[in-house]
């Protein structure tokens, strides 16, 4: 929306100049013409020559004041673009981390979903070995307490 009616500006800015430079043309045309006639018919000043001097001088400033409104309108536009490319390049920056801290979140998750699985069959293997172990020290256990029983009462 920006972009039309900055465009729509610098045309209408072209056209109020191609309108002011023939009105210039066309007065500068008159002036030449009044002067002719005015020497030629006689001496007095002519009064409208100054009015259309002042008008050329009048065109002559809106002329340029509108050259300066479109080289302000034109600095407005460039700066307008680059904060566009700019913006468009962060957020073109901002994706590509996003999608790189996805990527590494994959990642992690994987390692720790191995890292469990590898805990799990650990836990699987302890619990069996103490599942084998443990009979093996209650008979050792019962053992000890049946020599421990005959020490005791052989001595008695």
């Amino acid at each position: 929306m920006i972009l039309f009616s900055h465009s729509f500006l610098i045309f209408y800015n072209l056209l109020q100049q191609a309108n002011l430079e023939k009105q210039i043309k066309e007065l500068n045309v008159r002036i030449v013409d009044l002067e002719t006639k005015s020497y030629a018919s006689s001496p007095r000043p002519a009064t409208g020559s100054r009015r259309m001097e002042s008008r050329i001088e009048e065109l002559t400033n809106q002329l340029h004041q509108t050259n300066k409104e479109k080289s302000d309108t034109s600095r407005l536009q460039r700066s307008a673009d680059k904060l566009a490319r700019d913006t468009k390049f962060q957020l073109a920056e901002s994706d590509r981390q996003r999608a790189k801290l996805e990527e590494e979140r994959k990642t992690y998750e994987s390692q720790i979903q191995s890292l469990r699985q590898a805990m799990d069959l650990m836990v699987a293997g302890i619990s069996l070995l103490l599942c084998s172990f443990l009979p093996s020290l209650d008979s050792l256990a019962n053992g000890r307490k049946r020599s421990h029983v005959c020490k005791t009462t052989c001595r008695a």
